[in-house]
């Protein structure tokens, strides 16, 4: 494992500055594509996604969720070198809530910006229900992706994995905004 990281990285740096232009230059579909083909190369089958921030390529290595994974993706990012042109995280960033908003949308073609929220503190952590005419009607499974998809953009996935036990798919209308649930949850 430790070998392959370093291998991995050396692979990376190679092609760093190429990857840079093609994410800076919005070509996402070929960065995608030569990074996922690094990181199964070297035995890394992480989730991830790509974008730009102050003129800089990110790489978003992203657990799922899963602890484990969370683990692997930080032993790797540890290994990795100083890179010209990148920004590299373990989890998913917080963004603003429009941009939370929007990702949902593309990944899952639905619109939730009329979703409300309830929080509700256990022992295990926060309960969070999304309340919004978008889900209703999902499969159970599908609701709570997408539940997570928007938490992991709109208060970051460290966050989410720290603080939240179970997210609920409901019907009606939550006590929260969207800007008091974020409020909510970072407090």
């Amino acid at each position: 494992m430790k070998d392959a990281k370093h291998k991995f990285w050396q692979a990376f740096v190679a092609q760093a500055n190429s990857l840079a232009r093609s994410v800076t230059g919005r070509d996402f579909a070929n960065a995608f594509q030569r990074i996922e083909s690094l990181l199964q190369k070297y035995g890394f089958d992480f989730c991830f996604e790509l974008t730009e921030e102050g003129g800089d390529a990110v790489l978003v290595l992203t657990p799922e969720g899963d602890r484990a994974e969370a683990s692997r993706i930080d032993d790797l990012l540890k290994a990795r070198p100083e890179i010209t042109g990148w920004r590299f995280y373990g989890r998913r960033q917080r963004k603003p809530l429009e941009d939370a908003f929007v990702f949902v949308r593309h990944v899952y073609d639905l619109d939730v910006s009329d979703a409300t929220f309830d929080l509700r503190a256990t022992e295990r952590g926060q309960e969070v229900t999304m309340y919004s005419d978008a889900i209703e009607g999902l499969a159970q499974e599908a609701a709570e992706g997408l539940i997570a998809t928007f938490l992991d953009h709109a208060v970051g996935e460290d966050i989410v994995m720290k603080k939240v036990a179970r997210l609920i798919p409901g019907s009606g209308r939550g006590q929260l905004s969207p800007p008091e649930l974020v409020e909510g949850l970072l407090s």
